[in-house]
């Protein structure tokens, strides 16, 4: 993959859309023969993270996405949606993950009325404004299309998964947000064992992501990764999934939330509070008080409307007034450092903000463009970029085919 002439097909959030994965793999040049996937002579695929939820097919999605990484065609990364798993299965006070115990306490509570139990990172009791058990609703087609054994395997599988990867220097994929402060800090956070504070001479791990000369490397890298333990414990997973009241309380050690917002960051973007708390919902009727932010563009005094990351649709649903304005100079910190990606620096692929195909203008940037447009969805496209060397993105560079046919609920 070194080559001159090397291409890496990058591929958007699939979020359980098993036919649309298989015709864009058809699309691109990918074909099953025998058990084996082959492609394009040297070609090969990144997916961008959020494997489940939202689609018809969470297990047989994963499942193809992860054949596809153990034979050496594929690489894969860490979306949102895969953190939120590990936090919806993770204990808060005995800091373990119990995969098993959270599908079964969320299935009795969601069906059959049961109190939701509490302590679990992700809260299982969480409810909207009308009374709906929040976390376990946005994970509900998981639970009901994957037993016991399936559930477990998929958090052990994404736990082994790189939050980034850079590949020759030329080219960064992440889900998010490509935020180099965050990942120093949990690159600092790994070279000291996991450990907090952070003790010198203590046996480093391995970083969470993935940096290689080529695909080939960070194939092998990430097979390592597959065909080995988690590299990390439960308690440090907890570490790096954990934001919220209590986390102190809950340790024997003292825990910064540093390393988990560092995380998020990566897995979720930046999000900045509207002023004046107002508050909309989006397109899937969840009520918001922040917005998804160009994470790429300086923030200080551009519009929200032309900051927001967000469909069209949902934009336009701030009030007027709202939009027209920039977010306060002292709502940027800590959550954005005011600084624009580098125009010098690799271009970045990534995922995570659910537009719509008319949206593409908002995702596109010549350095960092945005591969998912909603493919789980009626009128959604499930969306990659054949990226051959460029040091700036092409518009006919996309492929799309179009979503699963699913209407965006209300």
């Amino acid at each position: 993959m070194s080559t001159p002439g090397h291409c890496i097909d990058a591929i958007g959030d699939v979020h359980g859309s098993l036919e649309q994965l298989r015709a864009l793999l058809a699309k691109l040049g990918y074909f099953e023969s025998a058990g084996r996937w082959q492609g394009p002579e040297g070609h090969g695929l990144v997916f961008l993270g959020d494997y489940v939820d939202k689609g018809p097919h969470p297990y047989e999605s994963y499942r193809l996405v992860r054949t596809l990484c153990e034979q050496g065609l594929a690489l894969a990364i860490l979306g949102n949606h895969d953190t939120n798993a590990i936090q919806f299965s993770a204990r808060r006070a005995e800091r373990t993950i119990s995969p098993r115990d959270a599908m079964r306490a969320a299935l009795a509570a969601h069906h059959d009325g049961a109190l939701p139990e509490g302590g679990w990172l992700r809260d299982h009791a969480r409810r909207s404004k009308c009374g709906k058990l929040t976390n376990i609703v946005t994970h509900e087609d998981t639970l009901r299309r994957m037993n016991a054994e399936q559930y477990e395997e998929f958090i052990g599988w994404v736990r082994r998964l790189p939050a980034w990867i850079e590949i020759s220097g030329r080219i960064r994929f992440v889900h998010a947000a490509w935020i180099d402060a965050a990942i120093r800090e949990l690159d600092a956070w790994s070279a000291a064992g996991g450990a907090e504070p952070r003790v010198a001479g203590a046996t480093a791990l391995p970083s969470l992501g993935i940096v290689a000369p080529d695909f080939a490397q960070a194939s092998q890298a990430l097979r390592s990764r597959l065909d080995a333990p988690t590299p990390y414990t439960d308690r440090q997973w907890c570490d790096l999934v954990d934001i919220g009241e209590g986390r102190k309380d809950a340790c024997n050690h003292e825990v910064t939330e540093a390393v988990a917002i560092a995380l998020e960051r990566l897995t979720k973007g930046i999000e900045l509070p509207f002023p004046d708390k107002v508050a909309i919902l989006d397109v899937s009727r969840i009520e918001r008080e922040s917005f998804r932010a160009r994470w790429y563009h300086a923030p200080k005094d551009i519009p929200i409307e032309s900051l927001a990351l967000m469909r069209r649709q949902t934009v336009e649903s701030i009030p007027a007034p709202v939009r027209s304005r920039s977010v306060p100079e002292k709502d940027l910190s800590p959550a954005h450092d005011g600084v624009a990606y580098p125009l010098d620096a690799p271009p970045v692929l990534f995922g995570h903000y659910g537009l719509a195909p008319s949206d593409f203008e908002r995702g596109f940037h010549p350095k960092c463009a945005c591969l998912d447009y909603s493919g789980y969805e009626d009128g959604g496209e499930l969306v990659a970029y054949r990226w051959r060397g460029e040091a700036e993105f092409a518009r006919e560079n996309f492929v799309s085919v179009p979503g699963a046919g699913r209407e965006i609920p209300h």
